[in-house]
């Protein structure tokens, strides 16, 4: 069965803008006897004009929409090490947290998260999704990856000095610490373009996302 034509009415019940037509484009992230995984990823047709204009004005031209939480796992797959166990990943950026919930090397949930506040609740909602779709597991850990501002072309440095607060600044709290009562939390800090990076890396595969209208 095609998979477009499979996913399109699913994620027209799930978007937010039902009454507008939809570029769906998968990408088969896993092929064997026990079955067959695809990831599936629309843009409203009105948003990609809305995009369009902005880019035509800058005179750019987009030849591939890819998944930025896609791009950014690639970025830092080498930095992740190996394991067959059920991982939570947060890839922290200025304009979102994406959490990926990986089984081994298999993504089982993605989401965006936008509002910070809550992230016991979001990063719950993950698991819950993740369970859903690939059974029930104990995470192994929590992986957050942030980026090294200080230097956007150099290489990760998970030792880099960081300036020192004031000795009567408050400390500041860490948001993650909330999400030590599911895992050990284990931090890896990688260069600011590793996303586009892994973005540009994805380019060159056969079959992967592209939600670019035609």
């Amino acid at each position: 069965e095609d998979p477009v034509l499979f996913s399109e009415p699913i994620l027209k019940t799930l978007s937010p803008f039902p009454d507008d037509a939809l570029t769906v484009s998968c990408e088969t992230v896993r092929d064997d006897e026990d079955g067959r995984v695809v990831i599936a990823a629309a843009l409203p047709e009105s948003a990609a004009d809305d995009i369009g204009e902005a880019l035509d004005a800058e005179k750019l031209s987009v030849v591939r929409i890819d998944s930025l939480a896609l791009g950014q796992l690639r970025g830092i797959w080498n930095t992740l090490g190996e394991s067959s166990a059920r991982r939570l990943i947060l890839l922290d950026s200025p304009d979102c947290l994406s959490c990926i919930v990986l089984d081994g090397d298999q993504p089982s949930a993605i989401r965006a998260i936008t509002d910070r506040t809550n992230l016991w609740r979001e990063v719950t909602l993950s698991l819950l999704e993740a369970e859903d779709f690939g059974g029930a597991k104990k995470i192994d850990e929590i992986v957050v990856v942030e980026q090294d501002q200080s230097d956007a072309g150099g290489e990760s440095d998970e030792s880099a000095q960081v300036p020192l607060a004031p000795q009567d600044a408050p400390a500041k709290e860490d948001p993650f610490n909330v999400l030590a009562a599911f895992a050990p939390i284990r931090r890896i800090t990688v260069r600011a373009d590793a996303a586009l990076v892994g973005v540009a890396e994805r380019a060159a595969d056969e079959g992967g996302l592209n939600a670019l209208p035609e």
